[in-house]
């Protein structure tokens, strides 16, 4: 995924990283570079947004109650979906903490 936000950073795309405060900030070191990474307490699952259009969510095994390590994945273009995907994700980043 790197050289992509590479890529991305490269070409003027502001990208934003949210992640759970038990993510292992040993993987994040050297992303602020490339985007704003903020951490956030209490935070499950995880997801994509372009352009205020695209959603991809995702939903790992404690969300499904399930046994396994499956992740559901749901992926849209839906217009009323993706407007609230980006809402949700600004309300969570106000007062998410600046990882740098």
């Amino acid at each position: 995924a790197l050289p992509k936000l590479r890529q991305l950073n490269e070409k003027g795309v502001k990208i934003t990283i949210l992640t759970s405060d038990k993510f292992d900030k040993e993987v994040t070191k050297g992303l602020n570079r490339l985007a704003t990474l903020k951490s956030k307490k209490g935070l499950f699952g995880g997801g994509i947004i372009a352009d205020n259009q695209y959603v991809i969510i995702l939903l790992g095994p404690e969300i499904s109650h399930s046994s396994t390590s499956e992740i559901v994945a749901i992926c849209t273009d839906h217009v009323g979906l993706s407007s609230f995907a980006s809402e949700y994700f600004e309300y969570l980043l106000k007062d998410a903490t600046e990882i740098k």
